[in-house]
């Protein structure tokens, strides 16, 4: 299904999952950022606030749950650590420069002040639920930020990071995790959207075949972690886990879509194809910016 090593001394074209994700939602979007290179990431509280969580999460259990500590990883107090983290992260992105020349700010202290104490109720409920979402018996840490890299075809090659991984040392299974932050949670409809879903599936396959081991080996997850949880009269977790079906038949969809991608940007020469048609929708345009900064002539309702 794919090789596992880089072919030596070819110049091949990268790809990762949030290309695919870009060119299923709008090609022609696809063909503005990644061959016109017109599209820069743009920073926000969203972003800093997820990677300064990811951090958080990542290093207690690498330093604390999954290491040789005689602490209980579920006393450490991590509130101290995780506003150093957020401070870093949120340092250089604060000031910004408006179009008129003008100084603004990206967020204000009181935004900044909620997102951490939303931060901390997630950070607490991880810790007190380690054994439900990240259980130790059997179970070593085999890696944080685990590189994914694997040929697809003779022109194109895959990579990835897979945030954490854990292996069973009896049974032989690794589990994938990957963590979501979200506002609320994700709600049906977004557990059916192949776009967020497809993403495990694939890394479940490049990591199989990195390994050498049979797919159903490994086991994926996605962690999503609520800032804000809705009212109601039944318990709701901060923290809910989800793994989208990836037996055979899902595994097979997955990458048979993930190959007709690279089937339609790529030519047999390994050039791109720039020729990408617009696929205008109220959900796609909704958040593209090439529709809003005049960029895209296609904009959905115009």
């Amino acid at each position: 299904m794919v090789k596992a090593s880089l072919r030596a001394g070819k110049q091949m074209k990268r790809v990762s999952y949030s290309q695919y994700k870009t060119w299923v939602e709008c090609p022609y979007r696809w063909k503005l950022k990644y061959i016109d290179g017109l599209d820069s990431f743009d920073h926000s509280i969203y972003t800093i606030f997820g990677t300064s969580i990811h951090r958080v999460i990542q290093d207690w259990l690498e330093q604390d749950l999954y290491s040789d500590s005689v602490f209980d990883a579920s006393s450490i107090n991590l509130s101290q650590k995780f506003k150093s983290i957020l401070i870093e992260e949120a340092a250089p992105h604060m000031k910004q420069i408006n179009e008129n020349g003008e100084q603004t700010f990206l967020f204000s202290r009181e935004e900044l002040e909620e997102f951490y104490e939303q931060g901390l109720k997630i950070i607490s409920y991880v810790q007190q639920n380690q054994e439900k979402l990240f259980p130790t018996k059997n179970v070593k840490l085999f890696a944080i930020e685990h590189e994914l890299k694997a040929d697809v075809n003779d022109h194109v090659y895959f990579i990835g990071y897979i945030d954490i991984i854990t292996h069973n040392e009896v049974t032989g299974e690794y589990s994938l995790y990957d963590l979501k932050t979200s506002t609320r949670g994700w709600n049906k409809y977004m557990k059916l959207d192949k776009t967020k879903t497809d993403q495990l599936l694939l890394y479940k396959i490049f990591f199989a075949k990195e390994m050498g081991i049979p797919d159903y080996k490994v086991n994926i997850g996605y962690l999503i972690m609520k800032r804000q949880l809705y009212e109601t009269s039944y318990p709701n977790p901060r923290v809910t886990e989800f793994a989208p079906s990836n037996g055979p038949p899902s595994l097979k969809r997955a990458w048979s879509g993930f190959n007709n991608f690279t089937d339609l940007v790529f030519s047999d020469e390994g050039s791109y194809i720039s020729e990408q048609e617009a696929t205008p929708s109220k959900n796609s345009c909704r958040f593209c910016s090439f529709g809003k900064d005049g960029t895209c002539e296609f904009v959905y309702g115009s």
